[in-house]
């Protein structure tokens, strides 16, 4: 019997002394905890991990890369806020870093039932020079603890190896999205893929390039957590918008010399015959001189195999993507003949019998002729032609409308009123029958009632 606890008291110690783990922990808001940017501070969070009883912890960091990247700021944490010491013994030279580091607890019987204590938190700058890729690696050498007794015990403590690498400035050309080296259809593909990325959305951390062009020429950017999306940014404003996919109108058929690997050409797929369109809307824009238009539409539900058509033949379709599950398609549209002031027709289409409403835009940027200039541009819905798109589920009289509408359906449901930029503006309870709804509170123009089984445009005009 004294044998088998004998095992187990050494088995437990073994399992505790395995346990007990000295762990840096990114603390720096990011999207890839392995990535650190130029420019930029990142942290550790020191933690005792698994230790119970905890008093003193001692160690050295060790990290290469060293004349590169500083210690920047140091800050006491849980297991105190007194006795703190920290040497930055770091040689830019060879390029070892070395910071020496001690914690005293404030008051060691206060830790006796305390299992996980944070010891330091470590802030970091990258400086601005480091080479692109560079490989960082953060090591604790000797790391030891003091254990509450009685009697106190000086125990080994294991490490754990941190590998960061880091993200500087990189050379991107304007326009060559997937950086291949060439600007093809691919590029939009490329900016299509990215969409909505960047600063303002959030979703991957992005930078603006310092002065922004879309000249063809090399110009320095920052790459971004996600390196890819660094290329995507053509304008440099550091998010991907449909103005990015602009800038690959603007330089197509460019070349420069290889930067990234060239990829192999993308399969063609065949897509279905779509024989089945939609009404027509005719949208205006006040700009002058627009050699192309950018669109970003807001789609009717169920709509996976829809696709954005012009039959005005003044207007080409260059591109068209579109994502069915957050309602959203984009697309470019190009005149051989800048155009001032412009009107063009869309439509979807379709192939399947649905029926579906005209687009309804809720951005759009003209690229300018002669400058090269992207701007923002505000559409203007002309006209949908009712006729066109008649509703089993429900009708409205009068239209044009003036100060009330009166719907009529064949059963209860509810309706939500949008503008033409997507907007919800008011929702309605439709009873069987007629129901008059007050529009004189409502701006002239087109609007749209969406109910759970159909669209219908309702034009207002005073």
């Amino acid at each position: 019997m004294r044998k088998v606890i004998l095992g187990i008291a050494i088995v437990a110690a073994v399992t505790t002394a395995n346990s007990q783990v000295l762990r840096l922990v990114r603390t720096d808001p990011v999207t890839y905890p392995t990535i650190v940017t130029a420019t930029r501070l990142f942290g550790f969070d020191i933690l005792a991990d698994s230790i119970t009883g905890l008093t003193t912890v001692s160690f050295e960091l060790r990290y290469t890369g060293a004349q590169y990247v500083r210690l920047a700021a140091w800050k006491p944490r849980q297991l105190s806020r007194n006795n703190v010491y920290v040497l930055d013994r770091s040689d830019t030279a060879t390029g070892v870093g070395s910071i020496h580091i001690a914690v005293f607890a404030d008051d060691p019987s206060a830790q006796q039932n305390v299992a996980n204590r944070t010891v330091v938190h470590l802030d970091f700058v990258v400086l601005p020079h480091t080479p692109h890729k560079t490989a960082l690696q953060f090591d604790a050498i000797n790391p030891e603890a003091v254990i509450a007794g009685p009697p106190p015990r000086l125990v080994p403590l294991r490490a754990q190896s941190v590998g960061i690498v880091v993200h500087s400035f990189v050379t991107v050309f304007p326009g060559d999205a997937n950086n291949d080296g060439r600007v093809t259809q691919r590029d939009f593909s490329t900016v299509a893929l990215y969409l909505g990325q960047g600063t303002t959305s959030g979703q991957v951390r992005g930078f603006r390039r310092d002065i922004p062009s879309t000249l063809w020429q090399p110009q320095r950017a920052l790459a971004w957590e996600d390196e890819a999306a660094t290329y995507a940014d053509c304008d440099g404003s550091g998010d991907i918008t449909l103005a990015d996919a602009l800038v690959v109108k603007i330089n197509f058929d460019s070349t420069h010399a290889l930067i990234g690997p060239l990829s192999d050409p993308l399969p063609s797929q065949q897509k279905a015959e779509k024989t089945h369109t939609g009404p027509t809307a005719t949208i205006a824009f006040s700009e002058q001189a627009v050699r192309a238009l950018a669109l970003e539409c807001l789609l009717p539900t169920d709509c996976s195999e829809l696709e954005l058509c012009s039959p005005d033949e003044q207007w080409n379709i260059d591109f068209f993507t579109s994502a069915p599950q957050c309602r959203r398609a984009w697309a470019i549209l190009s005149s051989s003949v800048p155009r001032d002031a412009p009107t063009i027709s869309l439509q979807w289409r379709s192939s399947t019998e649905v029926r579906v409403p005209p687009p309804t835009i809720v951005n759009a940027y003209a690229l300018l002729d002669g400058t090269n200039s992207i701007v923002p541009v505000q559409p203007t819905l002309l006209s949908v032609p009712v006729q066109e798109y008649e509703q089993r589920c429900l009708w409205y009289y009068p239209h044009p409308a003036s100060a009330t509408v009166a719907i009529v359906t064949e059963s209860a449901e509810e309706a939500t009123l949008y503008a033409c930029n997507g907007r919800a503006i008011h929702t309605y309870s439709l009873a069987a029958g007629t129901t008059v709804l007050d529009v004189s509170d409502l701006e002239s123009g087109t609007y749209w009632l969406h109910t759970a089984r159909c669209n219908v445009p309702v034009m207002i005009i005073r």
